[in-house]
């Protein structure tokens, strides 16, 4: 039984390995934004700056060709939330309220300024409604692209089961306990980084 297990374990560091020299380069730059780094990618000229932030399972590249289209007009930066593209696993729990706190670091450390034009696709519609509650003299605009709301469920008369029900906000709101998992990427890196590791 051990063998197979570390047979495994062995296929997963591999794999791991294997694709982790696949990645390209970041197209950005990663900041320090409190002992991880995160990558934000800017393009063009002019203001306000347009902020996008992906929907849940994406990453900056998944705007590329947006960015490339609003870069003609105003400049426009893409980027990778903790455990995204190319940005480190970040703590946990994991809230968008974390999630704003770390774009505004991220913003400061890049020397991105305001006004900006915030741009949200589905789940980044949750950090990109948050970060413009707390930041309104910095807005200038709010895109929201299909974006995700906390009362959708109960708004488009979705049932969950009773064990997903309790967890669906888990990575909106801050919850006490850091024991529910946040997002399939970032579960699936973790488990190749500690598998790595062991």
């Amino acid at each position: 039984m051990q063998i197979k297990t570390i047979v495994a374990l062995l296929i997963i560091v591999f794999t791991s390995i294997a694709h982790a020299r696949e990645f390209p380069p970041a197209p950005g730059q990663r900041y320090d934004v409190g002992g991880y780094n995160m990558h934000i990618f800017c393009k063009g000229e002019g203001s306000p700056t347009v902020i996008i932030d992906a929907g849940l399972g994406d990453d900056s590249s998944d705007w590329f060709e947006i960015q490339d289209e609003s870069a003609k007009i105003t400049r426009t930066c893409v980027y990778d939330r903790p455990g995204y593209g190319w940005s480190d696993i970040g703590p946990r729990p994991r809230s968008s309220l974390v999630i704003s706190h770390e774009l505004e670091v991220l913003l400061k450390k890049a020397h991105i300024e305001g006004p900006y034009v915030l741009v949200g696709h589905s789940f980044g519609g949750y950090n990109m409604r948050i970060f413009a509650a707390n930041h309104p003299d910095k807005i200038s605009g709010l895109l929201l692209v299909d974006a995700s709301h906390e009362n959708q469920y109960e708004k488009l008369n979705i049932k969950l089961p009773q064990n997903l029900a309790k967890q669906r906000n888990t990575i909106i709101l801050p919850k006490q306990s850091d024991q529910l998992l946040t997002d399939k990427a970032v579960i699936l890196q973790e488990r190749a980084y500690n598998a790595a590791r062991a």
